[in-house]
């Protein structure tokens, strides 16, 4: 037998199946776990969709980006991890470079982009942190 466990439900009924068939009728198990499937295309022009109409309505009532922002995340603390980092990064190479993702930056819009982000940062912290080197990876 293969069950496909994708809601509470499946996995509840996969498991008193398992539990049912008991462990001396010499069958074989396996469990295959694979990551949730990405996100849909209606997903993504839903997404796209909503991004649109919301900074139109922004706009229209005359909200600037940082008044937004910084009430947004003062409403509540968000921890600093890497993908928040990479995420602002990224956003400074768009704007300086206007690619989404910094693979698509060459090495030295790459060196240039880190600049102006840890300029900025510094600025706003106190914290510099220095470009990793081929000795400190």
């Amino acid at each position: 037998m293969i069950f496909k466990i994708n809601s509470p439900e499946s996995r509840a009924y996969a498991i008193k199946m398992l539990m049912d068939c008991g462990i001396d009728e010499g069958l074989e198990f396996s469990l295959d776990l694979a990551k949730p499937k990405p996100r849909t295309l209606p997903q993504n022009n839903s997404l796209h969709k909503y991004s649109t109409s919301l900074s139109d309505a922004f706009n229209d009532a005359g909200y600037d980006q940082l008044v937004i922002i910084k009430q947004f995340k003062e409403s509540f603390a968000i921890p600093w991890n890497m993908y928040a980092i990479k995420t602002i990064f990224a956003t400074v190479g768009e704007a300086m470079y206007g690619v989404t993702s910094t693979a698509k930056l060459s090495t030295i819009e790459m060196q240039k982009v880190y600049q102006v982000f840890d300029k900025k940062m510094s600025e706003i912290t106190g914290i510099h942190v220095e470009w990793p080197s081929r000795e400190s990876r």
